[in-house]
């Protein structure tokens, strides 16, 4: 669902600066929340694929953050 709100957000945002490419964000966007809730079991392994992924991503960027703020100097 938070994957289609922030499209549908991208399309509005789109439509607004007058980009032709907005309903092709919007339909996506609202694909995804219809898919969300229609289909949430059909979901789940995607979604634990996605939350795996964002717990390695925030383990290698908080050591990369850490390591930059240590060499910086202030």
């Amino acid at each position: 669902l938070t994957i289609g709100i922030v499209l549908l957000v991208i399309a509005a945002i789109l439509l607004l600066t007058g980009k032709i490419s907005y309903p092709v964000w919007g339909i996506i966007g609202a694909a995804f929340i219809m898919a969300g809730m229609l289909f949430p079991v059909v979901l789940k392994p995607f979604n634990k694929v996605w939350m795996s992924l964002a717990i390695v991503l925030g383990w290698i960027m908080t050591r990369v953050i850490l390591a930059i703020l240590f060499y910086i100097d202030f």
